[in-house]
């Protein structure tokens, strides 16, 4: 099978695009006969539909229609481009690419995917989860430390320290605008005493791909344990554990059991060994990033009383832990 067409400055119908992408695909002229679309309600945050495509040849092909508003073209963009460049032929088991328009002069950006089905990870048992750190580790190894090439080819952002900067400053202007001067002066005294410490250590941690929303929502399961990944809207260049700690969130007593099938994996591809005390500490700092951003865009969670100062209250008990270690080496 070919890499699909990427369409620019294009009025073509999605089911046009679609032809000539799955020509592409096939490598033969493709003709559709039956074109059914339904919307999935609810699904993400731009519209996605189900689409049952027949061909010509009687072939039945399940897919999925990706359009992404307007107001998020730049960031969503980027998604296009990077299954273009890196995900076209269903590269770390994401869905296949059949076709897709990448047309800034309209705004319209389009994905056009293999419908990966509806069992989600979080619906599985701790087997699977083993299964999907396996994946992650597996994914990371083949950028970790090379990173740089993903730079051009994918036009991803980068979690760099203005990255970081910037997720604290979206938690403080939540905070500013709900009108608590007591939480937010609590925050600006943790962000001087912390920050520039996280981004200083989170800076000189190897970079690879990170899916940047791996979370269980987010990854669907096929036969076999197979990990479908979907959703890279935030994928970036950025340190490994961003995506640990993400999709880690609410496990307790599993997590050494995770995080070793991730470390195996990791250990058994990547070129460039990492540094286990490192890692575990930035899988620390990125749980303090995590909070950061779960305050910024889970605005209304924080409405809820004392939902910030437990936040704020991790943070503190996060930065302490890490200072009492530094204090004993």
């Amino acid at each position: 099978m070919m890499s699909t067409s990427t369409f620019r400055n294009s009025t073509s119908t999605p089911q046009e695009v679609l032809e000539q992408g799955l020509g592409r695909w096939y490598g033969r002229p493709v003709r559709i006969a039956a074109f059914r679309q339904e919307a999935m309600d609810g699904f993400s945050t731009n519209p996605v539909s189900r689409l049952d495509v027949t061909l010509e040849s009687g072939e039945h092909l399940p897919m999925i229609f990706k359009r992404f508003l307007p107001k998020a073209s730049r960031v969503i963009a980027q998604e296009v481009r990077l299954y273009q460049a890196v995900l076209a032929n269903g590269e770390f088991d994401a869905p296949a690419l059949y076709a897709a328009v990448d047309d800034d002069s309209t705004n319209r950006h389009w994905l056009f995917l293999e419908d990966v089905g509806d069992w989600r990870l979080e619906y599985c048992k701790t087997d699977v989860w083993v299964a999907a750190f396996r994946w992650l580790g597996r994914m990371h190894a083949a950028f970790y430390g090379q990173a740089d090439e993903l730079v051009a080819p994918g036009h991803l952002p980068e979690h760099d320290p203005a990255f970081h900067r910037a997720l604290a400053g979206f938690a403080r202007q939540t905070l500013a605008r709900r009108g608590a001067p007591e939480e937010l002066g609590r925050f600006d005294r943790l962000m001087g005493q912390g920050l520039d410490r996280a981004i200083a250590e989170l800076g000189g941690v190897p970079r690879t791909l990170v899916h940047g929303d791996c979370c269980c929502h987010n990854i669907m399961v096929q036969d076999g344990s197979r990990i479908r990944p979907i959703d890279w809207e935030w994928a970036a260049i950025g340190v490994p554990a961003w995506d640990v700690v993400r999709l880690l969130e609410g496990w307790g007593d599993e997590r050494d059991r995770f995080l070793a099938a991730y470390a195996d994996a990791m250990s058994e591809q990547a070129t460039t060994a990492a540094d286990s005390r490192a890692f575990e500490n930035s899988l620390a700092h990125c749980r303090v990033m995590l909070k950061l951003w779960r305050i910024r865009w889970w605005a209304k969670a924080c409405q809820e009383p004392g939902g910030v100062n437990r936040i704020l209250n991790s943070i503190e008990t996060i930065w302490g832990d890490l200072e009492s270690e530094v204090s004993h080496v």
